[in-house]
């Protein structure tokens, strides 16, 4: 029967080799008194002890599995589980961001025609002659005050629009790098298609979904760690002792 060992996050501490639910469980306490939320399990491999390796350092792990802490289903969740969440997280964001582009466009031509309604009515004679014993000027100056408020408004949503593209440039940008960061720039950003995006690559279509789903991976966890924190008061959880394993995703 194997052995299991790990570590929680940021300690280079191993715990005893023993079963994987004394380790789990004892992982899961021991994260817990770190106020960690991460930890590593893996199967316990010892050493060839004529390698000569200290009594400290007899083993190491393989099959090593991350676990991090689900705030909102309130358990432990394996990694590859929290990467899918992640991943959807930032698919959840992304994707208006990919209509902005298009939407700015729009708004630009009702801009242009608001514009030029707005030039065509004030070009009206309003000489004195034309205001006597008449109200269509009036009528016509009430039309220029309504398109111009249209206008100013359309100006603001645009600007609100660029400012949320930029938004969403930037998290891309500090979180991504290289061929990661083109693909997702260019689609989210640009409004492109992933396979127009990917002509600013070499890649092959395999190889560029798999850098987009990375990249997406850690946009989702800027997410959820990052920013939305940094916008809203993060909800305080009571997290006791017995932390609970997720159905689907925890067990071994």
């Amino acid at each position: 029967m194997s052995n299991y060992s790990g570590y929680v996050e940021h300690s280079d501490f191993y715990i005893a080799p023993q079963s994987y639910q004394d380790a789990f469980d004892f992982l899961c306490q021991l994260a817990f008194e770190s106020e960690e939320t991460v930890f590593y399990i893996g199967e316990v491999i010892e050493y060839d002890k004529s390698y000569g390796f200290d009594e400290d350092d007899n083993f190491y792990l393989e099959n090593e599995v991350r676990f991090e802490w689900n705030e909102e289903k309130e358990e432990w969740a394996k990694g590859e589980c929290m990467n899918k969440e992640y991943r959807e997280l930032a698919k959840e964001y992304l994707e208006p961001i990919k209509l902005i582009t298009m939407k700015i466009n729009s708004l630009k031509e009702d801009l242009k025609h608001l514009q030029s309604d707005i030039t065509t009515i004030g070009a009206v004679d309003y000489s004195k002659e034309r205001l006597t014993g008449g109200g269509t000027p009036g009528g016509l100056e009430q039309q220029i005050i309504r398109l111009e408020s249209k206008r100013d408004a359309v100006q603001k949503e645009i600007g609100s629009l660029i400012d949320e593209r930029e938004t969403a440039a930037d998290i891309i940008n500090c979180t991504t790098s290289g061929k990661e960061n083109i693909l997702l720039m260019r689609e989210y950003v640009d409004g492109k298609s992933a396979k127009h995006a990917r002509y600013f690559t070499d890649l092959e279509k395999s190889q560029a979904n798999e850098l987009k789903t990375a990249g997406l991976v850690k946009v989702g966890y800027y997410l959820h760690h990052t920013y939305y924190p940094s916008m809203h008061t993060a909800k305080t959880v009571k997290v006791g002792l017995h932390r609970t394993i997720s159905e689907t995703c925890g067990k071994a």
